[in-house]
């Protein structure tokens, strides 16, 4: 049945004056369970009848008693189906043409499944019909491999409850199971690292405690993936001319850059010039660095290829000779995909010898209005500063599916009270070792509870809701996917929101079932005053005038395997490179500022796991220069500046075995006394625009505190 006519079923079994909300989650349970309208009507009335109920309207109680019971016959089913496939094992008659067929013509004649969901029907691939196969994977008759769930390859079954009533039906602080605690939660429980500091930036700043008069404002940037789209749907010809626009506009900020260290009369005669061709003298060309033979693996001296674009240099490919910067011990920094310019010979057209390299500059820092900060911080009060925690996945150890470490988070947020809460992906990870084996405990194989949107709805949302519920229900929560979430149907970047469909109803379905519905997180007793804020990733946002860029992807990771870098031995030998006296990983963040894209790598590395899709490139490119960049990555969590940009790592909440880190930001206002002063005394007219660009300045003001989980 397609969804057009389920629905309709719906509304003539069930009635159309039945609230939306309800209705969707009847929708939902015909599809889960792969049930007809007209017997979940059966259901109901059997229901209705056993509790003594005067039919309609339903309610959420109703509705979760009636969840329960389909989920328990369907648990029942696959016990019996179980036991029978078990049986079979034992009977040489069956073993040779044994398949799924079989099994579901055995299980349908099996009087007490009669009425019930079939398993195939309600149950896919990913599903505990397969954990019961993966359970005799010795037998003789059916060798199965481990189960490697898929993202959303499960049916999802969203409680029709409100998170009070789900804290009184499950644990939060247990796994699903609720078995006992693993090895590795008992060693997470006596760890003797809990809440030291790592590394703190700007120590001189003090800590804040908690307030009540602080202004906070939180909004996205222009030009963010916040719907859903269709991807691997890109035409060759489009997705090669979004590249080559990317070359040009790239081309344009070197162009002004290069033009203003010339000579006047150079200014005139400058221009790109084409360096697949013999060129005797020393001209300018541009391009983007790709590797020889297009192989996922690093760059070398003789493995180096300019691509130009179709406008500035007739799409030549051309190969760059370094040998002159590697004898003579040059500083540079090159990665396929990078957008750079090249100053240098090519005497015969085959190879192009380089003689200088240009990279382009960030952007410039980010200012704002007198008039506006006036708006955040009016003088008349007195504001504290704002503190912020930022935590990012996985966030459970790797024997488990209790969420320890997240759980300890949460613990500290009640006690400090932050103004925001920012928690990056991945929130149920395809790649924890449970969940990609598909190894759960034996008495819990046909545990529901296992599904990635009911691991989120118990594990995560009722945390969140936690979160929310701080600072008398004032706290801001942000959360941003990954593409190794399994709640998310998105594996591309862009990403958009967590729970974003291709609809809006579709994505409200999505909030529902993974229990962040705003009517699922509203407290009984205070109504919550902010929504949650669901970001795409990448992201930029305004914390108040702060710029924040933010990206749930590995990115340092991958760039540090890819870059082909050469640093000089003492600073008079690589004067004038823009890489000189950077370490390692500010090198790797300036890649990120100069390129000014979250994901700068083309063609992406295999080991991200995820690709770029070309045709949303402007949702990864970077806005502006950001206050704050934080990317989360497996190298060592820190803080850096670059460019006067606060570039953060801010670790993972669970590594492997052991709990992670976390980042701590307290951030100051800005001191507006003086500046207000000299403009109230007729300088400038405040309400005109011609009010004066304030820099933010947020590396001077602003404590950053690493701290172990």
């Amino acid at each position: 049945m397609n969804e057009d006519n389920l629905r309709e079923g719906v509304k003539t079994a069930f009635g159309s004056r039945i609230p939306s909300d309800v209705f969707e989650r009847l929708v939902y349970l015909c599809r889960s369970f792969s049930l007809s309208p007209d017997l979940l009507f059966a259901k109901w009335e059997s229901y209705a009848m056993e509790q003594n109920i005067d039919g309609l309207p339903l309610n959420y109680h109703q509705l979760d008693s009636i969840y329960n019971q389909l989920k328990k016959d369907l648990q029942s089913q696959s016990s019996q189906g179980l036991k029978s496939f078990q049986s079979l094992r034992y009977s040489s008659t069956q073993q040779s043409n044994f398949d799924h067929d079989s099994l579901e013509r055995l299980l349908s004649n099996n009087p007490k499944s009669k009425h019930k969901p079939r398993i195939r029907d309600s149950l896919n691939a990913s599903t505990p019909f397969e954990s019961m196969t993966d359970t005799i994977s010795n037998s003789e008759i059916y060798q199965s491999s481990p189960l490697t769930p898929t993202k959303r390859s499960a049916p999802t079954s969203a409680v029709m409850t409100t998170p009070t009533r789900l804290a009184l039906n499950m644990d939060i602080d247990s796994s699903p199971s609720n078995s006992s605690p693993s090895q590795l939660s008992l060693q997470f429980a006596d760890r003797k690292n809990k809440g030291k500091s790592e590394e703190i930036f700007n120590s001189h700043i003090p800590d804040a405690s908690p307030q009540n008069d602080v202004n906070l404002e939180i909004s996205l940037l222009p030009k963010q993936q916040i719907k859903g789209y269709r991807y691997m749907f890109e035409k060759l010809a489009e997705k090669a001319a979004i590249l080559n626009d990317h070359i040009d506009d790239i081309a344009d900020i070197l162009f002004q850059q290069i033009k203003l260290n010339l000579s006047e009369n150079e200014q005139d005669d400058f221009t790109w010039s084409n360096p697949g061709i013999p060129h005797q003298e020393s001209v300018f060309a541009v391009g983007r660095i790709c590797h020889e033979s297009e192989s996922d693996v690093r760059l070398n001296v003789d493995s180096i290829m300019l691509q130009c674009s179709p406008d500035l240099g007739f799409g030549t490919r051309v190969k760059l000779d370094l040998e002159s910067f590697v004898r003579a011990n040059k500083s540079f920094a090159l990665f396929p995909g990078q957008v750079i310019a090249i100053e240098g010979t090519n005497p015969e057209g085959k190879s192009f010898f380089v003689e200088n390299i240009y990279y382009p500059e960030p952007a410039p820092p980010q200012s704002t209005s007198l008039s506006q900060l006036l708006e955040y911080y009016p003088l008349d009060k007195e504001f504290a500063p704002i503190k912020i925690f930022v935590a990012a996945g996985p966030y459970t150890l790797d024997d488990s599916l209790r969420y320890e470490p997240l759980e300890e988070f949460v613990s500290l947020v009640e006690k400090e009270q932050p103004d925001c809460v920012v928690l990056l992906g991945p929130f149920v990870d395809t790649k924890h070792p449970i969940i990609e084996s598909g190894n759960f405990p034996p008495e819990d194989r046909f545990n529901l509870s296992y599904f990635p949107d009911d691991i989120f709805r118990n594990q995560i949302a009722t945390r969140v809701q936690r979160i929310r519920s701080c600072r008398q229900n004032t706290t801001r929560c942000v959360l941003i996917p990954s593409t190794r979430d399994a709640v998310s149907e998105w594996l591309i970047v862009p990403q958009p929101p967590l729970t974003t469909a291709m609809s809006d109803e579709g994505s409200n379905a999505r909030k529902v079932q993974c229990g962040i519905s705003e009517q699922q997180m509203t407290n009984d007793k205070i109504p919550l005053a902010n929504p949650l804020l669901l970001f795409p990733n990448p992201v930029q946002f305004l914390i108040n005038e702060m710029v924040f860029a933010v990206g749930a992807l590995d990115t340092l990771r991958f760039l540090s395997t890819k870059e082909f870098a050469q640093q000089p031995s003492n600073l008079s030998d690589g004067q004038g490179s823009v890489h000189v006296g950077l370490d390692r990983i500010q090198r790797l963040y300036r890649h990120v500022l100069e390129q000014r894209s979250f994901c700068p790598l083309y063609p992406s590395a295999r080991e991200m796991g995820a690709s770029i899709d070309i045709g949303h490139l402007t949702a990864v490119e970077l806005q502006a220069l950001p206050d704050v960049l934080l990317m989360v990555s497996n190298l060592r969590f820190g803080v850096k500046i670059v460019d006067g940009c606060l570039c953060v790592n801010p670790g993972s909440l669970a590594k492997g075995r052991a709990g992670g880190t976390f980042a701590k930001f307290i951030v100051h206002p800005l001191e507006l006394g003086g500046l207000a002063g000299k403009k109230s005394d007729g300088d400038v007219d405040m309400t005109t625009d011609e009010d004066d660009g304030v820099p933010h300045q947020v590396a001077a003001r602003c404590r950053i505190e690493i701290q172990r989980i």
